[in-house]
């Protein structure tokens, strides 16, 4: 079910989402969706030209995570 406008921007105010992947695609898609929505963004991907320009163009707030996930401590420290 599509949400009215006026909910736009606002569904996932105060959250934080990690988007894996998301420098092309879907999951590229997917983070600029989340971003509109109010959520703060961490953009992941391997490269990091490709991270940065997702992460400026998105709505709002975004941290990048680039590399594979295996160390976790990095992604906490991404918005601290």
């Amino acid at each position: 079910m599509i949400e009215p406008a006026s909910l736009a921007g606002t569904r996932l105010q105060d959250k934080v989402i990690l988007v894996t992947g998301s420098t092309t695609g879907i999951g590229e898609g997917m983070a600029r969706l989340i971003a509109h929505e109010g959520a703060r963004v961490m953009i992941h991907g391997r490269e990091t030209d490709a991270a940065q320009k997702v992460a400026a163009d998105v709505e709002g707030d975004a941290a990048l995570v680039i590399g594979t996930l295996e160390i976790q401590e990095r992604l906490r420290r991404s918005f601290e």
